[in-house]
């Protein structure tokens, strides 16, 4: 017995935590305690067939020009679902995909955007195999699409803007608030800016975004001021952040 929740352990690696990966382990054990497990056939091999062909669509979304950020979440993601069904690509069917995709929603309890984000990598990677002939259809065809609710997202009034800036507790906070607003940069861009890739003068900085592309953003007096001050009162060389 104890082989087999270590192997239904193995399986959900993937998929939960540690904290989870405990919690399933004592549920397992104190529902099959005194149970014993008959072996009525044999034992199933794990499957590694779709690492030549995963290697390969990673390889081209990185000639693509896809970020590296970007092809190791496409690693991630279609390991997890390649491991948990555990079959060679060719006889994966909407099924496997569909019920993976719903003990995803169901245990990690993730947003629809999310689930919609990882659909598409699905799509992708199983898109690529059919046009090169390595599967014979695209089970993505058949696959349920993600439903997310769209909102209109309504700009902060001043009133909320001097509210959230008086809880800053720090001019480095003061400092990313305003920036923030004044050039709607990404936070994974934000990370990346140098101290170089800024002009004061014209009041403007060179951002380096998803694609490995670059473009100019522009920033506020406000936003000039505390972004001087705050680099001012830095010691080191680093990077803006």
């Amino acid at each position: 017995m104890e082989a087999k929740i270590m192997d239904v352990l193995r399986r959900m690696q993937l998929i939960l935590d540690e904290v989870q990966l405990r919690e399933l382990k004592e549920v397992l054990q104190m529902t099959f305690t005194g149970c014993r497990v008959i072996q009525e056939t044999d034992l199933q091999v794990v499957d590694r067939s779709w690492e030549v062909d995963l290697e390969e669509f990673l390889m081209s979304k990185a000639l693509e020009g896809k970020a590296s950020k970007t092809v190791k979440q496409y690693r991630y993601e279609l390991v997890r679902l390649l491991t948990y069904v555990n079959k060679p690509v060719k006889n994966i069917d909407s099924g496997d995909i569909s019920g993976f995709m719903r003990a995803y929603k169901m245990i990690r309890k993730v947003a629809n955007q999310t689930l919609k984000n990882v659909r598409a990598v699905y799509s992708s990677f199983f898109g690529w195999l059919r046009d090169r002939d390595r599967i014979r259809r695209n089970p993505m065809v058949l696959v349920e699409s993600i439903k997310v609710e769209k909102k209109i997202r309504k700009p902060y009034t001043d009133e909320e803007r001097e509210r959230m800036l008086r809880k800053c507790s720090s001019l480095r906070d003061k400092a990313l608030l305003e920036f923030l607003y004044s050039t709607a940069v990404r936070v994974s861009e934000l990370s990346e800016i140098n101290r170089e890739d800024i002009r004061y003068a014209n009041k403007e900085l060179i951002v380096y975004g998803k694609g490995a592309k670059e473009r100019t953003v522009y920033i506020n007096e406000r936003t000039n001021m505390y972004l001087k001050e705050y680099l001012e009162s830095r010691k080191d060389q680093g990077r803006c952040s």
